[in-house]
């Protein structure tokens, strides 16, 4: 990733009498709502600074925002955000830039760089790569305001739903937010998935001191994060399956397990969905 792709966060933190957490790049609250199925997080953006709600995904490599303003006013959730009404939208991207090694397919023109990104469950993307001003914290959730101006996806028309205002990409990939920050780590907490205001509903970025009781390692592979996937355990039975099968090591068959926190659902591959269905009915 191109040196001048790394984000330096300007803040208003004081915190020379905690040492502890030199590290961190910024905290910032987690959304949770029940007619949302997703993790929201919150900021405000452009020049106008715009409040935006967008889905933590960590099965995303790109943080993109909707850029043209939806039919019928400003949504429940988020305020419309038009590029053209923004002094510090930059749209002077040049493709081969960032474009290498990330899973966007870019069209270079003469003023933009375009791209198109394919979702699993051919959910495609398709918008211009731009730098804005982006301020985590603050108004949201009572943090110390810190302020960034990465590079993001400008998307004009997409199927996403209109009660968020797109994707907050956390992909290992050098484009995704994580990447463009100095510590290039990050972690989020649930502490209440039924309270919205749930203080420990909080996404991290930077290394937080302490560490974790319980921990499993990640394996990069192909722009996603996985786990082993070793067994399935169903009304305290060990399902017959074979852990070669589910494995990282039966990657190219499916084996191992996505981690994406921007999806509601859990998928299986077909033989272990087999031995699930066989469960149940037994």
């Amino acid at each position: 990733m191109p040196e001048d792709l790394k984000v330096t966060v300007q803040d208003d933190l004081d915190d020379s009498n905690d040492d502890s957490d030199l590290d961190t790049d910024f905290e910032t609250g987690i959304f949770v709502n029940t007619s949302i199925p997703v993790f929201l997080v919150g900021f405000n953006f452009g020049s106008r600074e715009a409040a935006q709600l967008v889905a933590l995904a960590t099965g995303s490599n790109l943080f993109w925002v909707q850029c043209k303003p939806g039919i019928g006013g400003n949504r429940t959730f988020y305020r419309n955000y038009w590029s053209g009404e923004s002094s510090t939208y930059s749209a002077n991207v040049r493709c081969e830039d960032f474009c290498s090694s990330t899973p966007l397919t870019c069209i270079p023109a003469p003023t933009f760089c375009w791209f198109v990104l394919k979702y699993l469950g051919e959910v495609v993307v398709r918008g211009n790569l731009a730098f804005e001003r982006f301020i985590f914290g603050s108004s949201f959730d009572n943090q110390p305001a810190h302020e960034l101006n990465p590079l993001f996806g400008c998307t004009i028309k997409n199927s996403y739903i209109d009660k968020f205002n797109r994707v907050l990409g956390l992909g290992p990939s050098g484009i995704s937010l994580a990447s463009q920050l100095d510590s290039s780590e990050f972690s989020y907490c649930i502490g209440n998935l039924s309270d919205p205001f749930d203080k420990k509903n909080m996404l991290i970025i930077g290394r937080k001191s302490g560490g974790v009781e319980n921990s499993t390692p990640l394996i990069i592979r192909e722009f996603h994060y996985y786990v082993n996937f070793e067994g399935i355990n169903f009304r305290g039975r060990i399902l017959g399956t074979d852990k070669k099968d589910l494995s990282m090591d039966n990657f190219k068959s499916g084996g191992g397990a996505i981690i994406d926190s921007g999806s509601s659902l859990s998928f299986l591959q077909d033989i272990a969905y087999e031995k699930v269905e066989q469960a149940i009915v037994d």
